[in-house]
């Protein structure tokens, strides 16, 4: 139901040549979770202040809350014009019924201030329209490239391949178990895979985890990110970290790329985890898939989504998880919208909408979207480099803690190939509150380096040592360093150091 159907109107024509003005620069990260929290608790004041900044990544979503608050008079007096304005900001993107209500509000103005209105809402598109947006801040696709495909190596794969068994939800009908207790969805799979707290010894037990990480252009893992932890998994982390897979390549030329691992648990096959050890777990899981499966509550359908990504030995219909996903992106959400992007760019299905739905997560807030935006444009052949854009993303990210976006934006602003982008007093404050979990990154150590190099007067021999200390490390994670080799030899040949050695 619009509002418009829901709210007696009083059309009060009041044009205004600025509504807010609208700060694309501004690092300060939005967090729609937060926003619409704070609309539900009537908190209007801060959630306000929340989609304003949304807003300026162009968030259809803070667009249309921002025109309910405008036309409701939600902490503030009532005002159609603001209203049609952001409403019509939202239909743009054909967001839920926005097109529909400025319709009615257009309808009960009359000719005269239908064409006032018709050039008020022409003159925010100009400057805070998709397009206009979208070109300020999000991926331009190299549409050249949209032909060629990554490859690796000679068997040109990455993933993991799971054999399906034919099985269906309903072979479970007799199936006598004892349900797990009442817990959030992670921790009933917790549950089911470890058991009870005073069960065996910790070490004993199964694991299972889903690591996202990238592909250096040399082969090696990097940046890893563990989601649906159960279990240790540390000595299969530590494994994967030091193993290499084939260089990705592009148009004969190596590049980066992002993977996904199932470690435990979630790497097996139906037949493995059919066996005794694991028949419990197996049967507990498919019936909490089952009951998922039936909900039409959203969240609940995004927890079967997590359910068929982290367990790919789960029967499934055919696309069932792509459809599932699509399904949940298209109403509106953030995490399935992340999950879906970004499984169609490692799978290379359409990279166009890859990008679209990891733009639409990132304006949520969304910081390991925010992430991947800004990786893609420093690495992706799909797109068009952009260090700015790159760094607006790093930044916001970065502001929701996302340690590794952090790490990137130091990283630009010492060594960026666009002058304007440097800053080494930033660079520092953002190396100095990285958290320790960092302070093992090689690229930790090179970046300190670079800044021992900048500062004035230099620090040399600070700058040799971190950068040994980064060879040290990453030679140790097998990362090709043949670079930084090089580097240190032109540092150490005579005693001289310049800026144009980084």
């Amino acid at each position: 139901m619009s509002i418009i159907a829901a709210t007696p109107i009083r059309f009060f024509l009041v044009i205004i040549p600025v509504i807010y003005v609208l700060t694309i620069n501004s690092v300060s990260a939005s967090d729609l979770y937060q926003a619409d929290q704070y609309f539900q608790q009537a908190e209007y004041a801060q959630a306000k202040e929340q989609y304003l900044l949304a807003a300026n990544v162009g968030s259809a979503h803070a667009f249309y809350q921002l025109g309910v608050i405008h036309y409701k008079g939600l902490g503030e007096p009532a005002n159609s014009v603001k209203a049609l304005v952001w409403f019509s900001l939202a239909a743009e993107q054909q967001f839920n019924d926005a097109q529909q209500i400025v319709d009615d509000l257009m309808a009960l103005a009359t000719p005269a201030q239908q064409t006032e209105l018709q050039q008020l809402q022409n003159q925010f598109r100009q400057q805070y329209g998709f397009q206009s947006i979208n070109n300020a801040l999000f991926p331009i696709i190299n549409t050249s490239a949209l032909g060629n495909k990554i490859t690796f190596g000679e068997e040109n794969a990455l993933a993991n391949q799971f054999s399906m068994s034919d099985m269906e939800f309903n072979d479970l009908s007799n199936i006598d178990f004892v349900e797990a207790p009442d817990m959030d969805d992670e921790a009933s799979i917790q549950y089911l895979l470890l058991g009870r707290p005073d069960a065996a010894d910790i070490r004993n037990r199964p694991y299972s985890a889903v690591v996202d990480y990238e592909v250096g252009a040399d082969g090696s893992v990097r940046n890893m990110e563990t989601m649906r932890v159960m279990g240790r998994i540390q000595p299969a982390l530590n494994e994967l970290v030091r193993s290499n897979v084939p260089s990705p390549q592009f148009a004969a030329e190596k590049v980066s790329f992002v993977n996904r691992a199932y470690l435990g648990v979630a790497g097996y096959n139906q037949v493995r985890i059919r066996r005794d050890q694991y028949q419990r777990f197996y049967y507990r899981l498919m019936r909490n898939a089952l009951k998922l499966k039936k909900s039409q509550i959203k969240n609940e359908q995004f927890q079967y989504a997590t359910l068929l990504m982290t367990f790919q030995w789960l029967p499934q219909e055919e696309n069932e998880l792509d459809d599932l996903l699509k399904t949940l992106s298209e109403a509106g959400h953030p995490l399935a919208q992340y999950e879906y992007g970004l499984k169609l760019y490692r799978e290379q299905k359409d990279i166009p909408q890859a990008i679209r739905w990891l733009n639409e997560a990132s304006k949520f807030g969304v910081a390991k979207a925010q992430y991947r935006l800004g990786r893609l444009m420093l690495d992706s052949p799909w797109v068009l480099k952009d260090e700015t854009k790159a760094l607006f993303w790093f930044e916001r990210a970065a502001a929701e803690q996302h340690d590794v976006a952090q790490l990137k934006a130091a990283e630009l602003k010492l060594m960026a190939v666009e002058p304007a982008l440097h800053n080494l007093q930033e660079a520092q404050q953002l190396l100095a509150t990285l958290p320790e979990s960092q302070h093992r990154n090689p690229e930790y150590e090179y970046l300190q380096a670079a800044v021992d190099v900048q500062v004035q007067p230099r620090k040399l021999a600070e700058a040799v040592e971190h950068l040994r200390d980064a060879i040290d490390l990453a030679d140790n994670l097998n990362w090709d360093v043949s670079e930084w080799q090089k580097l240190l030899e032109k540092w150490t040949s005579g005693g001289k150091v310049t800026v144009s050695d980084l």
